[in-house]
This record gives structure tokens, sequence and C-alpha cells, in this order.
């Protein structure tokens, strides 16, 4: 669906900023057509979104739920709190249960 390599990312563009939701419910075409609407709204550069699976299997190991991994990637500084807040309302509108799991600056080490 959604497939992203956050280290090439990092190597082309020397960082990243890191957003990640668990999705709860299998995300249609639609819905990421609404959510990468509204942050083009206020976003204007570059950047990636990653859908994977969490499955059963995965699940157990992880001791997490199974759902969506959804990782919004950013290669420009971003407010990631209130990019993360906005991806939420989105998220809300679309009434879909989910949660964020990860928020944070990845740098290139080189």
């Amino acid at each position: 669906m959604y497939e992203i390599d956050i280290s090439e990312i990092v190597a082309k563009y020397g960082g990243c900023d890191l957003v990640r939701y668990m999705f709860y419910a299998e995300p249609g075409h639609r819905d990421m057509i609404i959510l990468k609407s509204g942050i083009e709204d206020v976003y204007k550069h570059p950047y990636f979104v990653g859908v994977e699976e969490i499955t059963e299997e995965d699940a157990r190991a992880y001791d997490v739920q199974r759902g969506w991994l959804i990782s919004f990637v950013f290669t420009f500084d971003i407010k990631e709190s209130k990019m993360a807040e906005w991806i939420s309302q989105g998220l809300d509108e679309l009434r879909v249960k989910h949660e964020l799991v990860e928020v944070r600056e990845i740098v290139s080490d080189v």
C-alpha cells in the first residue's frame, strides 16, 4: 500500500520529523486521500506516508493491539506536537479509533 524507508529519507534530506499512529481500522484509499489533503493544507514540503499492518502475530510479539501503523515523515522541520494534533483531528473527523504512538526528530549521523 504505502511503503517508506526512513533511512533513505534521512540520507536524502539530512533528517526528518516522524509522527506515528496506530490506526484500529483498515485505512482505505479515501481515508488516505483525506489525510494527505489535510496535511497539504498546512505543509508545503515533501513528506511521506507509510502504512504497515500489525498482524496478530506481530501484536503478540510486541504486546500491542493489531491494526495498522501509519507513519508520517516530514522532510522539513515542523512543530511535531502541532502536526500530531492536526493529524489527530483529521482521524477524529474520519471517526477512526487511533492512538499517537511516536513523535520524534531523526537526524543524519553523517
